[in-house]
């Protein structure tokens, strides 16, 4: 050990793991924290986003893994997979809605992440804070939890939509449920050519179950292509408002209302 290095520091050193000589992993702060649960890191940063559940929580033939999408300026944020679907959000404040990243007030900033856990924030609006923890249970079950602050001095009035998107296959018979806290529908995932060569099991039709941990004002789906007749229904007298795409009423006329 060279001269001129503290005894706190040699005390970290000799907690880290040196593969190659260059790169650091198992590394703690000086107070003992975990260095992955106190990170601040932006989409600069070269940090992996891609989380699954644990091995032991993992089943082979529906397994997905969800990718972190929060650094393209022109893509909602959220998690995406390669088959099952994603899961974004947008916000609405004043009339205004924001589902891409670019459009946020700041974009961003990872707190903590392993391989099945990320914690992270970023505002939607001025002085709107959103805290996120989203966690991979499993491989059928996804959890996100958030906490919303206001940090301004007066009362905000703002809209959050959560937001599932399957660019593969079609989403098939959405029904609410009666308590008006979710949404289930059905996907389909067709097998790869390695699962049909070797003649693996599988189930090709999947049911779906969004819910969240309040009732919700309405809901509504439409085609990202605008080639398809999806149906929008509204819970309450609040309508529902997308950004691209057509939008038909219950009864399938095409709604010209504005905005839709």
């Amino acid at each position: 050990m060279r001269a001129g290095i503290s005894k706190q520091t040699a005390q970290m050193m000799l907690r880290c793991i040196f593969l190659s000589g260059s790169i650091i992993i198992g590394f703690d702060h000086a107070d003992g924290q975990p260095f992955l649960s106190a990170l601040q890191a932006s989409k600069n940063d070269p940090l992996f986003t891609t989380y699954a559940a644990a091995r032991a929580r993992s089943e082979y033939i529906i397994d997905e893994g969800y990718q972190f999408s929060w650094t393209d300026p022109e893509r909602p944020l959220g998690f995406e997979t390669d088959n099952g679907g994603s899961l974004l959000f947008a916000w609405k404040k004043n009339g205004i809605v924001r589902s891409r990243l670019g459009e946020y007030y700041r974009a961003p900033v990872v707190t903590a992440s392993y391989s099945d856990i990320v914690r992270f924030y970023y505002y939607p609006f001025e002085k709107l804070r959103v805290d996120v923890f989203f966690f991979v249970y499993s491989s059928r079950t996804a959890v996100q939890d958030m906490l919303v602050t206001n940090e301004s001095d007066s009362a905000m009035n703002s809209s959050a939509y959560p937001i599932f998107m399957n660019m593969g296959e079609r989403v098939l018979k959405p029904s609410l449920f009666p308590e008006n806290d979710g949404v289930s529908f059905t996907h389909r995932e067709p097998p790869d050519d390695w699962m049909i060569d070797h003649s693996i099991p599988y189930k090709e039709h999947l049911r779906d179950v969004y819910l969240i941990d309040t009732t919700i004002d309405g809901y509504g789906g439409y085609s990202a292509w605008g080639d398809e007749t999806q149906s929008t229904k509204s819970v309450s007298k609040t309508n529902l408002c997308v950004g691209w795409g057509l939008v038909h009423h219950a009864d399938r006329p095409l709604c010209t209302h504005t905005p839709p």
